[in-house]
C-alpha cells in the first residue's frame, strides 16, 4: 500500500467494479464496517459486510485495493 494514501478502495471480487472508498482512521482493533449490505451494479452481487476491522482490511488489501 502506498504511504501517502489515507483511504482504501473497496472493489467487487468477481467483476472488479469500484464500489466505494474507505478512509483509514488508524485503529486496527475496533470494528470499522459492520451490518452494511452493498450491491454491485455491474454483476448484481449482494455483499453483506459483518465485523470487518481496519486491520483486516489493511492486511488483505493489495496496492490500496480491497476486494470483497
Amino acid at each position: 500500500m502506498e504511504k501517502n494514501r489515507n483511504y482504501i478502495e473497496l472493489r467487487c471480487k468477481q467483476c472488479k467494479q469500484y464500489i466505494m472508498d474507505y478512509t483509514l482512521c488508524q485503529n486496527d482493533e475496533e470494528i470499522a464496517i459492520q451490518h452494511i449490505t452493498i450491491k454491485c451494479h455491474r454483476c448484481k452481487r449482494v455483499i453483506a459486510m459483518k465485523k470487518y476491522t481496519e486491520g483486516i482490511i489493511r492486511k488483505n488489501s493489495e496496492n490500496g485495493t480491497f476486494r470483497i
